[in-house]
């Protein structure tokens, strides 16, 4: 009996690649607390998740730093303006007066 590393493993070595689909699965396996890796022999959780589950939680992640899906606005006043509270995240629309005038610049409501 193989272990699902053996077989990826396997499969590398005899290049065994294909174009991956939004329904194929991954496993996943996660400590069940911060404190469990530490100990010799950690436990470990596993899940499967498919490849369509993934991109949804990458996307997600990075839509919150990438400024992608971020409104845009001319500079801080017009994002003030828009409503935006102070501390939220804005981006400029390349409208503003230099050095506002590139657009796709991330800026935090003052």
């Amino acid at each position: 009996m193989s272990t699902i590393l053996q077989d990826m493993m396997g499969m590398l070595r005899q290049k065994g690649t294909v174009t991956p689909k939004g329904d194929n699965y991954i496993t996943v396996a996660r400590y069940p607390n911060p404190q469990e890796r530490l100990k010799p022999q950690p436990k470990l959780q596993t899940e499967l998740v498919t490849l369509t589950q993934l991109k949804a939680f990458t996307d997600q992640k990075l839509n919150a730093i990438s400024g992608v899906g971020v409104a845009a606005y001319k500079d801080d006043a017009a994002a003030g303006a828009a409503g935006l509270q102070a501390g939220s995240i804005w981006q400029t629309d390349g409208t503003g007066d230099a050095p506002l005038n590139a657009a796709g610049i991330v800026m935090i409501k003052q």
